[in-house]
């Protein structure tokens, strides 16, 4: 069954990475990015209200929290899920492509944030209190592996 939505489809195309929406609905917003080597995500921010969470497809993501005080580095492979108020950034700190799939679950708009028409999209400077303790995060690795 389809359902009514945003148009889907690339939302970001630059020499560093490309961004395509895949699912822009109220419940999930999801995107498949390629970072090139070196490049960086956002800088450190928390979500008061959703989940932020990774697959890994190819290549590697390296996760900081709390400013870069803790790193994860997450091979293809690997699902993270970030919950609210958890400071995080990511990169591609590798010398090869990656791919990954993002969700944001709900998705708060994230589609029309992508699109430049949602100022006040659900991502927020870190809190001084550093926020919530990133041993929250959940990193499993897919097809069974733990």
């Amino acid at each position: 069954m389809e359902r009514p939505g945003q148009p889907v489809g690339i939302v970001n195309d630059r020499p560093e990475h490309r961004v395509s929406l895949i699912v822009d609905a109220e419940e999930l917003a999801v995107t498949e990015s390629v970072y090139w080597p070196g490049e960086h995500g956002p800088a450190p921010h928390v979500h008061h209200h959703h989940a932020d969470g990774f697959i890994i497809v190819e290549g590697e993501l390296l996760f900081t929290f709390r400013e870069g005080a803790e790193t994860l580095r997450a091979p293809a492979g690997t699902f993270v899920l970030v919950p609210p108020d958890v400071v995080h950034s990511f990169e591609n700190a590798s010398t090869a492509n990656t791919r990954f799939y993002n969700l944001h679950a709900p998705s708060c708009g994230f589609g029309e944030y992508l699109r430049g028409r949602n100022p006040g999209f659900d991502q927020h400077d870190p809190p001084a209190d550093g926020g919530v303790d990133p041993v929250s995060v959940v990193v499993t690795r897919l097809g069974g592996e733990a």
